[in-house]
């Protein structure tokens, strides 16, 4: 008896955790390259856990100014029940969106901007944190 090997079809690769992109309303600017880690949604006793993003910190156009507009604007609505929607997409290996979480953020938990150091030569990074009302799948 000949053992018949057949191929695995492109849809069964798995997914790989540095094929993403996320976007964010435009008012706020920022660029979605410079996303550098973004967690998935975490259901936890069927609540949604916080995310922790975290940014490049470029120059122009700045990621500081586009963080510091998020925050505004997070004030400004603070007595809504959902300050603002991200998306977080995942794409196959050509770059092909296959789904998409739709989060909803109700608050705005930390942000933080990062050191400065002579000692330190490293790039700087901006983490934030948000804690979603809800997370969609599509």
């Amino acid at each position: 008896m000949k053992l018949e090997i057949k191929p695995i079809p492109i849809e069964q690769e798995p997914k790989r955790e540095n094929r993403f992109y996320v976007e964010f309303p435009s008012q706020f600017k920022i660029p979605s390259y410079t996303v550098q880690t973004c967690m998935r949604p975490k259901l936890v006793d069927y609540v949604w856990q916080d995310f922790i993003i975290t940014f490049l910190d470029i120059i122009n156009p700045s990621t500081s100014d586009g963080v510091k507009n998020m925050i505004d604007y997070c004030q400004e609505h603070e007595n809504e029940e959902t300050l603002f929607k991200f998306q977080i997409k995942q794409l196959d290996p050509i770059g092909t969106t296959i789904n998409t979480w739709t989060i909803s953020v109700k608050e705005l938990v930390e942000v933080d901007f990062g050191a400065c150091n002579y000692d330190n030569s490293d790039i700087s990074m901006i983490k934030v944190v948000l804690k979603p009302s809800y997370c969609m799948l599509s």
